[in-house]
């Protein structure tokens, strides 16, 4: 019936048949909690987010800083080592066999530290095994790139100079050493050897280069100059100190380095020089399996090419007839016009706006500003003398008009010398404008025309790179192309290269164009 428990079971508060009752379970004794500080709670926050979001560090080994050791304590390995058929050096033969793999690194180091030719010596540090199985010139050679070229520049001069004037040349044969010839003990051959004398172009006798002298050949010049405020050369030069990163030149520097460097520069300013030599043209003529006059020759591009059998106005009327033998130049300039099957073909631009900066005369007087200069690569317009003369017919204007100055060959004092001209033909005369009748001048007039920096800097804003920058980042030497430009642009028929000089530029080229 209803609010009866169901058969077997105890009705509530009784413990079913066999089981003693439990006594209820005691109240839950909760401990007085302690109020936790403001301070204490940012502590714990920040360690739990350091906790969760920090970046773990992995178990790296890092090599224990190495000691500087004397130079003959590498000299020691190496004489160790001259003969190496000794037992002693049984045990060491695979450290020697894998150290063959580093051996083009190391030779790359050395050839990059190896000494410029303004250098009578230099030393670096290096770094090398233990048992002498290889050794590593531990240093990247980083320069200034303008300051750079122009120590080439001059070693360039030079080098002319030695080889115009001396008598007896004789070239250095390779190899210089035998493959059985045992390596030269350095302290007993080289050391007491006095270095050859650098190449250096006296710039003390020539006040031109007056900020140049003191400082032109040192090793990493300029590294210190930020130690000396007082010095001269602090308004002129920045460099950002002995980790040669950063530099920045002034005008004077940079104009005195581009005219030492100037016969390693590029002489063309016009980008028009290049048209149909460039690299959109090589890679052009590389696609349409033709070669350029002078350019580099590919391996054919495309090998599925098949020449069509002979056609004519009747069998195609898709195709352009041209009766003409096609030159290669005009199916480069225009390969859609003047090819069957263009692929892979990169267009250039027809034309580049033309340059009109003739540049400076190397032997033009010092005192000269710009602009009163005339460079002897333009054709100068001559004045031609036109009194007494008079021409056949005479319809429009008098014969008075002729005897006129040419413009820029007036006085000063004839300041309405064309206003009487005009009055003096019979027409009106000019009449003085109302509007203008105030003192009028036009902007910058009480500014010079030039100075001596002008003529400078207009040839460094025409100035290939680096000579157009002021500042940049310190580069390796090895990055810095010296000459590329050489074999990039065309051979001139005039110079009359030898053959060899030309299929080296041909190869040069070559290699370029792929890379």
């Amino acid at each position: 019936p209803p609010g009866m428990a169901p058969p077997g079971m105890a009705p509530p508060g009784m413990a079913p048949p066999g089981m003693a009752s439990l006594p209820p379970p005691p109240p839950h004794q909760q401990a007085p909690q302690q109020a936790i500080s403001l301070e204490e709670k940012t502590k714990r926050w920040a360690k739990l987010q350091k906790k969760r979001y920090s970046h773990k560090k992995m178990n790296v080994f890092s090599a224990p800083q190495k000691e500087q050791m004397p130079p003959d304590f590498l000299r020691k390995i190496l004489q160790d080592h001259g003969d190496m058929s000794s037992k002693r050096y049984q045990t060491e033969k695979r450290l020697y066999v894998g150290a063959l793999k580093y051996v083009p690194h190391a030779l790359y180091k050395l050839l990059e530290n190896i000494p410029m030719p303004w250098e009578s010596y230099k030393e670096v540090p290096v770094l090398f095994h233990v048992t002498g199985a290889i050794s590593f010139v531990d240093r990247v050679p980083k320069v200034i790139e303008p300051l750079y070229m122009a120590q080439w520049g001059t070693a360039w001069l030079l080098m002319r100079r030695e080889k115009r004037d001396r008598r007896h040349f004789k070239r250095m044969r390779f190899p210089a050493f035998d493959d059985e010839e045992p390596p030269l003990d350095y302290a007993e051959h080289l050391l007491t050897v006095e270095p050859p004398e650098a190449v250096q172009l006296d710039l003390s006798e020539d006040n031109q280069y007056e900020l140049l002298q003191d400082w032109f050949y040192d090793n990493q010049p300029l590294s210190d100059i930020r130690q000396d405020k007082e010095h001269p050369l602090a308004d002129h030069v920045y460099v950002n100190g002995a980790s040669y990163k950063e530099w920045r030149l002034s005008t004077s520097i940079m104009a005195q380095l581009h005219n030492l460097a100037e016969p390693l520069l590029n002489p063309h300013t016009d980008l028009n020089h290049r048209y149909l030599f460039d690299t959109p043209y090589f890679l052009t003529a590389k696609a349409l399996n033709v070669a350029i006059p002078g350019g580099p020759k590919f391996e054919p591009l495309f090998r599925d090419v098949e020449e069509d059998e002979d056609w004519n106005d009747f069998n195609d009327v898709s195709k352009i007839i041209i009766r003409k033998p096609i030159r290669t130049e005009y199916k480069i300039a225009f390969p859609h016009v003047y090819n069957s099957r263009p692929r892979k073909v990169r267009l250039a631009p027809y034309h580049f706006v033309p340059s009109s900066y003739a540049g400076n005369d190397e032997e033009e007087e010092e005192d000269l500003m710009a602009f009163e200069s005339y460079p002897s690569r333009l054709n100068p317009i001559m004045p031609v003398n036109i009194k007494g003369w008079t021409p056949d017919h005479v319809d429009e204007f008098d014969e008075e008009e002729y005897d006129m100055p040419l413009v820029g060959q007036a006085d000063d004092n004839d300041e309405d010398l064309w206003g009487s001209a005009v009055g003096s033909s019979g027409g009106t005369e000019w009449e003085p404008d109302e509007e203008c009748i105030a003192g009028v001048q036009p902007l910058l007039a009480d500014l010079p025309l030039s100075t001596h920096l002008t003529a400078s800097g207009i040839a460094l804003y025409w100035a290939p790179e680096p000579f157009s920058q002021r500042s940049g980042r310190t580069r390796r030497t090895m990055d810095i192309p010296l000459i590329a430009h050489w074999f990039r642009d065309r051979v001139s028929r005039d110079l009359n290269y030898p053959v060899k000089v030309r299929v080296s530029y041909q190869k040069l080229l070559k290699a370029w164009v792929l890379n």
